[in-house]
């Protein structure tokens, strides 16, 4: 597993991502409009952004049900994190 190079957007997460292992994928759906915009919202309701949505909640559920069944990946994320993390220094966090 590897960490991706930092882009330049941010994410609802929060500080947790600073505490605790955490994903936030990304994904695309077909509209013009900016996110955190009404028509974003109209664009994400509309059936052409079912599929994509799908998609990505069963890559989330299907990876959680890989960590809650398989000890050993769950300890080697939580030891890779902690790694990074010492890595950080508290303003880089």
């Amino acid at each position: 597993m590897s960490f991706l190079e930092p882009c330049g957007a941010s994410t609802d997460a929060g500080n947790v991502s600073h505490e605790l292992p955490t994903m936030h994928p990304v994904f695309a759906i077909e509209t013009k409009c900016k996110n955190h915009t009404l028509g974003f919202a109209e664009s994400a309701n509309a059936p052409e952004a079912q599929a994509p949505t799908l998609r990505v909640a069963k890559m989330l559920a299907l990876t959680a049900l890989d960590l809650f069944t398989n000890p050993e990946l769950l300890s080697e994320v939580k030891r890779e994190f902690e790694e990074w993390k010492a890595t950080q220094t508290k303003g880089e966090r």
